[in-house]
């Protein structure tokens, strides 16, 4: 993944994490349960291009973008990609 593509997907994460965060703010707890089962698709398909590094790049700089974020964001993103083989073959744990 080139510089410019990790660019777009650590924009992409920081717009997810915003969303869940307004979800929790407005108590929309079904809402935020529908929206983050919808991502999975996402992380997929981010998962079979990104390598590890370029990976707590993107998780990394969304959760600073974010500091205010009712919980942990960083086990967001490793909850979401839980499993996943990354494009270097490193897996993802929480």
């Amino acid at each position: 993944m080139d510089r410019a593509e990790v660019e777009a997907v650590k924009n992409e994460a920081f717009g997810i994490l915003r969303r869940v965060q307004t979800m929790r703010k407005n108590g929309a707890e079904a809402a935020e349960e529908m929206f983050v089962e919808g991502l999975h698709f996402w992380a997929v398909a981010i998962a079979r291009r990104i390598d590890h590094n370029n990976w707590d790049q993107v998780v990394w700089h969304a959760n600073n973008q974010l500091a205010d974020f009712q919980g942990d964001a960083i086990r967001f993103f490793e909850n979401l990609f839980e499993g996943m083989i990354l494009a270097d073959g490193h897996d993802v744990w929480p």
